[in-house]
């Protein structure tokens, strides 16, 4: 499977009443990606930030992918060179996760 297999963003979510939450890209009637359903222990404010967190997942994996290919030898003024590798391989190895690499 390539490494940019997922449905491509932007991705939205809406609030389905008993069916839980779909994920959808292309709005209401769109190409259904994932569900956030309230199960026993989440409330509803949960179930909605899970629902808003799954929804950003195709641009939070841009971000991160744009982020990790900044220069590891120059670091923003203000961060330090150890801070700013830690932060770059965070960003790796949560694209290593997203991609099905971890």
């Amino acid at each position: 499977m390539s490494k940019h297999a997922h449905t491509p963003g932007p991705w939205d979510y809406y609030d389905m009443a008993a069916y839980g939450i779909a994920i959808c890209k292309g709005g209401i009637g769109g190409q259904n990606v994932g569900h956030a359903h309230m199960y026993v222990g989440l409330t509803a404010e949960e179930t909605t930030a899970n629902a808003r967190l799954m929804a950003a997942a195709p641009a939070l994996l841009a971000m991160l992918r744009l982020f990790a290919d900044m220069p590891a030898d120059t670091p923003p003024p203000g961060i330090t060179k150890t801070a700013w590798a830690t932060a770059l391989d965070a960003a790796r190895a949560a694209i290593a996760k997203a991609e099905g690499e971890a």
